[in-house]
């Protein structure tokens, strides 16, 4: 009981990580259940998918709330992955058609990179406090 009241202490008052942390396990999660379908419509190899599904899954595994570093991490995560994911949303619906599969997966993940970007910032001001 007493090393949850000094983790509770610890943390800034406005502290999201755990449901930051769920948002980019949901997101891996997408990203590796669909690139096998989606993998010969990617702009990329399907290594820096795999890379980028690793990087996310390091920056949920890592977020701490004794730890500053780790909300930065995580804003900076969403701020790229947002951008990405919204720029090949767009992309796809304008190549393929607004209807395809590939654009309402990426701009699934954009929405929910957007929502981990708003709690990591609101993280990050708790923290200044």
């Amino acid at each position: 009981m007493e090393d949850l009241d000094k983790l509770a202490k610890s943390a800034p008052e406005h502290y999201y990580g755990d449901d930051i942390r769920k948002i980019f396990l949901g997101v891996g999660a997408v990203m590796l259940l669909t690139l096998p379908f989606f993998n010969n419509l990617l702009p990329v190899p399907a290594f820096i998918s795999i890379v980028a599904v690793l990087v996310i899954s390091l920056a949920a595994g890592l977020t701490n709330p004794r730890k500053r570093w780790t909300a930065v991490i995580n804003t900076a995560a969403s701020v790229i992955g947002l951008a990405v994911f919204e720029y090949y949303a767009v992309d796809a619906a304008t190549k393929y058609s607004e209807a395809s599969t590939l654009f309402f997966v990426n701009q699934a993940i954009a929405v929910a990179f957007f929502l981990a970007l708003y709690l990591s910032t609101k993280t990050l001001r708790g923290w200044n406090r």
